[in-house]
């Protein structure tokens, strides 16, 4: 069997790890967070798979790719080229749709140009259009005949067609002479002859001579008029339609967007009153095949959209286009978002939604050989769901490909054919391989992830709270809620769960969270006919996982607020009263006692030009502590200020025990889980789910009383384990008057909670009911989605 080879890997908190993993396998890196998975997995495997795959392109090629530094690793053999499937947050934009994201509607565009049928936008008129040959054909119907052949002419000058060689216009009913028109609109006469067949090569050339100065050709015969037209024309309204083209039907092209809302469907958060939120210009709505237009088209949910398309009569040659359109659409419900609609936009969707679109193009590519990497796919997934991605993980690994997934699902780790456990803890405690093995070994073995599958059970709570307040919403329309009514408890833990599209994400964070804030600021609801809130709610917070922004200058110790105190610290010490410096000595934000070779980075970056990438390098001047040599002179309990800011938070709360307000700062960290993290680590290299936990310590330090907490997949990069501490905070926060609503499928979680809601009974359309509601052993009864 065929393997990947890695020797002494030691980017991050890694400990020279040397490791084998089989190929064509579907392998599981589990551990605690900050034990390293990612970091092996995504920033040494996946980085060096990257940076090799690119080196091994042409110089033509290797322009266009970001350029990628070298792991911090000796050797790794046997890489595939890699594909990452990540549950990062994306910023798609708002011109990225999930019809545009899977080309969908790319296909779709060539279908409306090819078989379309143009109406007239005022009168509503089918127009009809020609192509040469077939003016040809109609013109040599009226054999025997006498025609004049004339092209409509809009401001020109009449002596500059005298000319080109031009003798005659048609103007006001009658044959006149160019050298004596004064007028710059007319009928330029192209011709004058009588149709007969031998006259066939004529005609052509005259028609090719009118079609030079306009797509339409009008002919007079004795008792008829007739329009040719290249392109589709209104006699009536007299409006000349574009040419159809894909282009015509995109909304990120000039000639396919609305002119108002430049193709975004709003304007300042209102729907465009010209494209009515459809985002096409006139001509481009305009264009039906059996009476849809391509913006109808894509309000559908895929299921019925794949139901109209198939009822098309297409021509042959258009066969091999739907069927392309079927079989991305196959591949989409196969991984349970049939509920979507080709209209919806990629940044509406929620991550574990956006990371299965990918998968599902990625099956549709038929690719073997790769190695895939994917960040827990199953995290927070409703059961059903989860059935549906793991079929696709093994059809994917049976298609000749590695699969290497982070992961904490233990549903999903058993069903993988090997295990790397990282540990035995986070940060510094971590970065070794503590277990390598089949599911069945890491049953028996003594580790976090081994015990905890071993000795896995759920309880339900015994004693669930009752809710001490209520926020009640009449008649919520958003997405697929439609007119539903919904009662959410306060001064409780309350879970909202469902399969995919079900509509939690649309009721929590979007409903209930932007709602809410209207409502306390006087304003009326916009998703809902009325909110009452039942209680007391000072303020609304809203926890995502989303990622910081890449700023090196954000770290842990500035967002923890324990920064301040100690730059105080040290302008207090006896070295820097005899200098008469103030704290602002010791920020590395400012030029008085920061490195300024570095600018207070730690790191100088150095271009090195061409297709090569930029390199960070450890400031030679302050050895990437950051500031001048001078203020690494003063010690506070030993230490510079450097080397406080390389401490983890384990060893900063020991370092500061005799500082009450940094230790109650530090201490929620601890809670989160997160003591492993240095106090100078920059935020943006925090995964999600730290980023989430950072947050949810930061309120710690703070009076929840009365405050509303929404979470979305809070327990997304948290070992199982963790969970339990994670149930344990929420209950403190709760019990000092703070409530809970959150988002997630997670049974440790859900087990402790003391009121669940469930929306159903599937996605999209068949979904945005309430299932059930109540107390925990009241919804996770037999027959209902979860409890399956």
């Amino acid at each position: 069997m065929r393997k990947i080879v890695i020797k002494g890997a030691k980017e991050r908190n890694l400990k020279g790890i040397d490791l084998e993993l089989p190929q064509g396998m579907f392998v599981c890196f589990v551990g605690p967070s900050g034990s390293g998975k990612s970091t092996l997995l995504f920033d040494v495997i996946g980085k060096e798979a990257e940076r090799r795959f690119i080196e091994s392109l042409s110089p033509q090629l290797r322009q266009f790719f970001s350029p990628t530094n070298k792991p911090n690793v000796e050797r790794v053999d046997g890489l595939c080229p890699p594909i990452f499937l990540t549950r990062e947050v994306r910023n798609y934009g708002p011109r990225s749709t999930v019809g545009t994201f899977t080309e969908i509607y790319d296909y779709l565009r060539v279908l409306f140009a090819k078989l379309g049928l143009p109406f007239c936008p005022r009168c509503q008129r089918p127009l009809r259009a020609l192509t040469r040959e077939q003016m040809v054909e109609e013109l040599l119907r009226l054999e025997g005949k006498g025609i004049l052949m004339l092209v409509p002419i809009k401001k020109r000058n009449p002596q500059e067609l005298l000319k080109e060689g031009f003798l005659k216009a048609y103007f006001e009913g009658q044959l006149v002479e160019l050298e004596s028109l004064n007028a710059t609109i007319f009928d330029l006469v192209i011709d004058r002859l009588t149709v007969r067949k031998d006259e066939t090569q004529r005609i052509r050339e005259s028609l090719e001579l009118a079609l030079r100065f306009s797509p339409v050709v009008k002919v007079l015969g004795e008792n008829e008029e007739l329009l040719l037209t290249l392109n589709p024309f209104c006699p009536e309204c007299e409006l000349e339609f574009p040419l159809l083209t894909p282009s015509l039907f995109s909304f990120n092209t000039p000639e396919g967007a609305c002119p108002k809302c430049k193709g975004l469907g709003e304007i300042d958060g209102k729907t465009c009153d010209e494209c009515g939120g459809k985002r096409l210009n006139k001509w481009a709505l305009s264009v039906r095949i059996e009476g849809w237009d391509i913006a109808s088209l894509s309000e559908l949910t895929l299921e019925e959209f794949q139901k109209v398309l198939n009822g098309f009569s297409v021509p042959q040659y258009l066969e091999d286009l739907l069927e392309v359109i079927n079989e991305k659409l196959t591949l989409l419900f196969r991984v349970g978002l049939s509920y979507l609609n080709l209209g919806r936009l990629m940044d509406d969707l929620s991550r574990g939604e956006a990371q299965r679109l990918r998968m599902a193009n990625e099956i549709g590519m038929g690719l073997s050989g790769v190695m895939y990497l994917l960040d827990e796919p199953t995290a927070s997934l409703h059961p059903e769901d989860q059935k549906k991605v793991l079929m696709i993980l093994k059809e994917l690994k049976e298609k000749g490909n590695t699969l290497l997934v982070v992961e904490h699902n233990p549903d999903t780790i058993l069903q993988a054919d090997w295990i790397v456990e990282l540990g035995p803890g986070g940060g510094e405690e971590g970065g070794r391989v503590v277990f390598t093995g089949k599911p069945i070994q890491i049953l028996s073995a003594n580790t976090v992830t081994g015990k905890y599958l071993k000795e896995r059970s759920f309880r339900l709570k015994n004693n669930p709270r009752a809710p001490k307040g209520w926020i009640k919403l009449k008649g919520v329309r958003k997405n697929n809620l439609q007119n539903i009514d919904v009662n959410l408890p306060l001064g409780v833990l309350c879970g909202l769960i469902g399969v995919s599209g079900a509509g939690k994400s649309t009721l929590l964070l979007e409903v209930l969270a932007q709602d809410l804030k209207r409502v306390k600021e006087g304003f009326t609801p916009l998703f809902c006919e009325s909110l009452l809130i039942k209680g007391e709610i000072e303020r609304v917070l809203v926890v995502e996982q989303k990622p910081f922004a890449k700023d090196r200058r954000a770290i842990v110790a500035t967002y923890s607020g324990i920064f301040d105190i100690i730059r105080d610290l040290f302008s207090q010490t006896k070295a820097s009263r005899i200098k008469g410096w103030g704290p602002e000595r010791f920020s590395f934000n400012l030029p008085y006692g920061r490195c300024e070779f570095c600018k207070g980075e730690g790191e100088i970056k150095v271009e090195l030009g061409g297709f090569l990438p930029e390199v960070r390098l450890i400031c030679e001047y302050c050895g990437g502590a950051r500031y001048q040599k001078e203020v690494l002179e003063v010690k506070y309990k030993g230490l510079h200020i450097g080397q406080v800011l390389d401490l983890t938070v384990e060893e900063a709360l020991r370092f500061f025990q005799n500082v009450p307000s940094i230790k109650e700062r530090l201490e929620p960290l601890k809670r989160v889980g997160l003591s492993y993290l240095k106090l100078g680590q920059p935020l943006f290299t925090l995964s999600g789910g730290e980023g989430q936990r950072l947050r949810i310590a930061r309120e710690l330090t703070k009076n929840p009383r009365n405050t509303l907490y929404l979470l979305d997949e809070p327990t997304g990069g948290l070992h199982p384990q963790e969970v339990k501490m994670l149930l344990e905070i929420f209950n403190d926060l709760i019990e000092r008057g703070a409530s809970i609503i959150f988002i997630d499928h997670n049974f440790e979680l859900l087990s402790g909670t003391d009121y669940l809601i469930e929306l159903g009974p599937k996605g999209g359309r068949e979904g945005g009911k309430i299932l059930k509601e109540g107390m925990p052993h009241q919804v996770l009864t037999k027959g209902f989605l979860l409890a399956k």
